[in-house]
């Protein structure tokens, strides 16, 4: 005689059951995701040169601070950075985008003769947050942002402590170049020195991401951001700053990168009618890490 003994499913229900189980996962994958986080974190040390133009003092505070108080020099650093931590969040026609950045730095500065100086260089505390009214039939997309600035460190004394706030028509223009234009009425408000500001401000970010290959372990970035500000201060003064900041990294091996930092700004009041300008330039070894969410 023959024993025929039935399994608990046959085959044809384990088919049926891996099928039903894969069109589930299907669908899930599908939807859209409403939310996404990405974070990061690098410590990086190296030199850098700066270049400054030499009747800066005329300017004050009103200089970008990591271009006071140095002549042209080499300087070298330590930096820690968590940078572009972005959340954003997007329903129907509503983009909610929050970014926050944090950046602390202690500089050596080598002189002629004495020691190495080592001294705070450019602390960053940056929180941003911007709205865009996101509808598919817009070109111009209308957008409001508010960007809080303040150091992570300031020493002895009042912690310094900006707000800004701009509103105006944002577009997006090239997926591959990520290149987005914002340009709008801004104000902002300085709570150390009681300082009320208010003009036009346009912000231009755009970068480029290069494939990985069989030498490197990740996309090589290169990201670009542009802000220019016109402020009418009182009758027959006024003021125009630009600040361009460029980053293109290089993934050496795993977690450790070379990021090549080209930070300039110009400035120009027309009491004083003179034209400041300065740049920072620098090669970073990074060891990165990075979360996505």
């Amino acid at each position: 005689g023959v024993d025929e003994r039935r399994s608990k499913d046959s085959i044809l229900e384990i088919v049926e059951s891996y099928l039903v189980s894969k069109d589930i996962r299907l669908r899930k994958a599908a939807e859209k995701k409403l939310w996404a986080l990405d974070l990061h974190f690098k410590v990086g040390s190296n030199v850098n040169k700066i270049d400054i133009d030499s009747n800066k003092a005329k300017y004050g505070d009103r200089v970008p601070k990591p271009f006071r108080g140095y002549n042209d020099q080499f300087v070298g650093y330590l930096r820690l950075e968590s940078w572009k931590n972005t959340f954003t969040y997007a329903n129907k026609s509503n983009l909610y985008q929050s970014q926050l950045d944090m950046k602390y730095v202690r500089s050596g500065n080598k002189l002629e003769k004495g020691k190495t100086i080592y001294k705070e260089e450019d602390d960053d505390l940056i929180y941003y947050n911007k709205y865009t009214y996101n509808h598919p039939k817009f070109i111009l997309k209308p957008y409001i942002d508010t960007t809080l600035n303040s150091e992570l460190y300031s020493g002895k004394g009042t912690h310094p402590i900006n707000l800004a706030v701009s509103a105006g028509l944002t577009r997006k223009f090239s997926e591959m170049l990520n290149l987005v234009v914002n340009v709008g009425f801004s104000a902002d408000r300085n709570y150390l020195t009681s300082v009320n500001g208010m003009g036009f401000s346009s912000k231009i970010n755009f970068g480029i991401n290069y494939p990985k290959n069989k030498f490197l372990t990740k996309d090589i970035s290169f990201n670009s951001e542009i802000r220019m500000q016109y402020k009418p201060l009182e009758r027959y003064d006024n003021e125009f700053a630009l600040q361009n900041r460029n980053d293109f990294t290089i993934q050496i091996w795993r977690r450790f990168d070379l990021t090549i930092h080209i930070n300039s700004y110009m400035y120009r009041n027309s009491k004083i009618n003179k034209l400041a300008t300065g740049m920072v330039y620098d090669f970073t070894l990074n060891y990165s890490m990075d979360w996505k969410l």
